[in-house]
């Protein structure tokens, strides 16, 4: 079968029953690599990911426990506070670029599938 094929067909879905198994640094890495390479609008990289490794607040956060979460978040912080220092105005207006970069958040999150 085609390999692509073969990656959607195998997709599942986990909820709540997550290992409590530690994840190395060195998959960390390979994860966040990864989603960085992700396909985004014109390169912005609208989104932010943040490492959580404490369980508590993974709790509080998720209602979930494991021994790592990956949050990805839309995020345009980073994109206002180039723009600033270059000394153009940044401005969010209408929902497109709010779904631009859920987009471009969820593919960066679904690149990992199959890590």
């Amino acid at each position: 079968m085609n390999p692509t094929l073969d990656t959607l067909q195998s997709l599942r879905t986990i909820h709540g029953a997550f290992s409590d198994q530690p994840i190395s640094s060195d998959d960390v890495a390979t994860i966040l690599e990864t989603a960085t390479r992700a396909a985004n609008a014109s390169n912005r990289q609208s989104y932010s990911i943040i490492d959580v490794d404490d369980p508590e607040m993974m709790a509080q956060l998720t209602g979930y426990q494991g021994s790592r979460l990956l949050l990805f978040c839309v995020d345009f912080n980073r994109l206002a506070a180039t723009a600033a220092r270059l000394g153009h105005e940044f401005t969010i207006r209408g929902v497109t670029p709010f779904l631009t970069g859920a987009i471009d958040t969820t593919l960066a999150a679904k690149g990992q599938d199959g890590i």
